[in-house]
């Protein structure tokens, strides 16, 4: 197979409304495609078919700068980095101990980022199947979290962290 194509659906918040997204999660090719462009037609033509099925928009995961301008996309907003020391938070509640979360929480995971508030702009994939690749793709995981009383996982960061200390870098959080 010289090029492929991965696509799967999710949702977007455009101010108040939620719309249908195809998202371009991946595209493989080999030298030989690249060089015949296969990977920017095949990825245009899906893109078609997910407007065709009904898909009101697309967007496309990582790719290089250019491969965006060359399919009519713009780019997102660029990552955010923020250091922070937890010690330095002072708030008053009561102390109760997180939640340690592994990769077999990754239903769990993906039901409280379906839920967590999002603002305009805000992204939602269709499947488990994402987070559950996510979280195994993840070097020197770290996880942690909370749950209602009803056992439901309410709020949860997950990440990697650089030895017992940190830093953690998140990935991922609701």
């Amino acid at each position: 197979m010289e090029c492929t194509v991965s696509s799967c659906d999710g949702t977007i918040l455009h101010q108040q409304a939620e719309l249908s997204m195809a998202v371009i999660a991946a595209v493989t090719t080999s030298t030989v495609a690249r060089k015949q462009d296969l990977a920017s037609q095949l990825t245009a033509r899906v893109v078609a078919q997910e407007a065709e099925s009904g898909m009101a928009t697309a967007a496309l995961g990582m790719f290089e700068q250019g491969y965006y301008s060359r399919l009519g996309f713009g780019t997102g907003p660029y990552e955010r980095f923020v250091k922070l020391n937890p010690a330095l938070i002072n708030i008053d509640v009561d102390f109760r101990p997180p939640l340690r979360l592994t990769q077999k929480h990754a239903a769990d995971l993906y039901q409280a980022l379906m839920q967590r508030w999002r603002g305009h702009g805000g992204t939602q994939l269709a499947s488990v199947k994402h987070v559950e690749a996510e979280m195994g793709w993840t070097e020197e995981p770290l996880g942690l979290g909370y749950r209602d009383e009803d056992g439901k996982l309410t709020h949860f960061v997950w990440g990697r962290c650089k030895g017992e200390y940190g830093p953690f870098h998140i990935h991922a959080l609701a």
